[in-house]
């Protein structure tokens, strides 16, 4: 799966769909520009799953921090948005870890000791 419009070519190896059966945790470092919200949550429309949570919080030295989870994607996928939102200008690091079969529930939300509050480059 890869988006040629966007020079995307990283997943050259095209083999039939696997099967999605995960949830992932995104915990994405952006600056706190106003329209963070909406270009961070644009990537995961690949997914085609609404999110299971997202939050976005903004930390007073001007950046932010965001937290996301979907549900029945393939680490494929997962790596996919993560390419995507790291080509951002807006976002300076974005990890993703699988979530526990335990916490895929939308309540849940993953763990708040998952996000980085520092900014790095």
């Amino acid at each position: 799966m890869a988006d040629v419009y966007a020079g995307d070519d990283d997943l050259s190896n095209p083999g039939s769909p696997a099967r999605a059966t995960a949830a992932y945790d995104f915990n994405v470092s952006p600056d706190a520009h106003p329209d963070v919200v909406a270009r961070i949550a644009n990537q995961f429309s690949f997914a085609n799953e609404a999110r299971l949570y997202f939050e976005v919080r903004a930390n007073p030295d001007g950046s932010a921090c965001a937290r996301i989870r979907i549900a029945r994607a393939t680490a494929e996928l997962a790596d996919l948005v993560a390419r995507k939102l790291s080509r951002l200008t807006c976002v300076n690091e974005v990890v993703v870890t699988p979530a526990s079969a335990a916490e895929t529930t939308a309540s849940s939300g993953p763990p708040a000791s998952a996000i980085a509050t520092s900014r790095t480059m």
